[in-house]
């Protein structure tokens, strides 16, 4: 089986768990915390993913490291995942479980790239705009790209919207070939 079809199952599976007793966000709120740590901390990190580390061991370090500061409902996930030795999918699981809560919340994740920075009022209309064409809250994050010439480009789940002079010369140049 492959790992993205594990990530996408153990997610499902736990975030579904936490759904049923309304600790979604908490769930995720503790994921990520849990990962930043482990992206801050290079010795627990290596000790939880070290698969020659017993996994006794590594039950013992979360039981001391965090009895106080997860919930139950994670605890019991990080104990799954170390006794799979499926800890080395934790990330993955942890940003599918961000956008199963997303899901679950009405909001659509959109990353907006322009040709040049735009100001405050810019991003809102645009984010207006686009919770009316697809009815949801948008939640969107931006990033600067020179070489799009001008326009933007919005990526959102399944979806690119190229409105950018670059993209627009690309298809050009392709409909040019063509002939």
């Amino acid at each position: 089986m492959a790992s993205n079809q594990l990530v996408h199952r153990y997610a499902q599976a736990v975030f579904s768990l936490a759904q049923e007793h309304g600790l979604q966000d908490r769930l995720a709120e503790e994921l990520n915390s849990l990962d930043r740590l482990l992206e801050q901390n290079r010795e627990l990190r290596e000790c939880l993913q070290n698969p020659f580390i017993p996994g006794e061991r590594k039950l013992a370090v979360i039981a001391d490291l965090f009895t106080q500061a997860l919930s139950p409902l994670t605890r019991d996930f990080l104990r799954l995942l170390i006794e799979k030795r499926r800890v080395t999918l934790l990330a993955d699981m942890t940003r599918r479980i961000n956008a199963l809560l997303r899901e679950s919340l009405g909001i659509l994740p959109v990353h907006l790239t322009s040709a040049q920075a735009l100001n405050q009022e810019q991003e809102a209309a645009i984010r207006q705009r686009l919770a009316r064409l697809f009815n949801r809250k948008v939640e969107m994050n931006t990033t600067v790209d020179a070489s799009l010439l001008g326009g933007i480009m919005i990526q959102t789940e399944s979806r690119l919207i190229d409105g950018s002079c670059r993209g627009q010369l690309d298809n050009i140049r392709y409909e040019l070939s063509l002939n």
